[in-house]
């Protein structure tokens, strides 16, 4: 079984506060710890991650997710979480993600229309 990722809080050399993230930063191991960082409402000024394990995409995404939200900066990061922290940071969209939605009366129409037709068990729209 895999240690689980968590952090302890250490007051940095600026007298502010480290957050140091310990163990796999992987999509296995991390649930917990994104959980707790995503309450996180204190101030950070630094996410070290020199007591980490392996990094995957999730993890990265988790620890510049917090970072970001914090304004902290990150240090003692691996060449590999280097590369997947900047790849999931240029990778963020601000592209509209939400789906359009079709009018009721178009709705409708094409939910009696897939009930008729017998690709529908209910001629009600979702």
């Amino acid at each position: 079984m895999r240690e689980r990722a968590d952090f302890s809080v250490e007051e940095s050399e600026t007298g502010g506060t480290r957050v140091v993230l310990s163990g796999a930063l992987l999509v296995s191991t991390i649930g917990q710890l994104d959980r707790k960082l995503r309450h996180w409402e204190g101030p950070a000024d630094v996410v070290d991650l020199s007591a980490s394990g392996a990094i995957d995409t999730v993890g990265a995404w988790c620890v510049w997710r917090f970072a970001r939200d914090t304004g902290a900066s990150i240090t003692g990061a691996s060449r590999e979480a280097k590369l997947l922290i900047e790849a999931v940071k240029s990778s963020e969209s601000t592209a509209e993600i939400t789906p359009p939605v079709l009018p009721v009366p178009e709705r409708v129409a094409e939910a009696v229309g897939l009930f008729m037709t017998g690709r529908s068990s209910s001629p009600l729209p979702d």
